[in-house]
């Protein structure tokens, strides 16, 4: 066998070890990587939830804008004139 090559039997029991704790590792990673991609998921939807609330706020904002906008001489008197 030439030195270049790795096969099962040239790795040993302790680079088979280290195998093994490397696919473990990369396996624990990628169930956060999962978690963390659901996260930001969830907190897009959140965001964009609020935009688009923030949105709709800002349109009836605008609609109840004239009529908050009159003048002194435009409000009519109070009840009790």
């Amino acid at each position: 066998m030439s030195s270049g090559a790795v096969g099962k039997t040239s790795l040993g029991e302790a680079g088979m070890q280290r195998v093994i704790e490397l696919e473990e590792r990369m396996a624990h990673l990628e169930a956060s990587m999962d978690a963390l991609t659901d996260a930001l998921l969830m907190r897009e939807r959140e965001l964009r939830d609020a935009w688009l609330a923030i949105d709709r706020l800002k349109g009836q904002l605008i609609e109840l804008a004239p009529a908050a906008s009159l003048s002194p001489e435009q409000e009519p008197p109070p009840p009790h004139y």
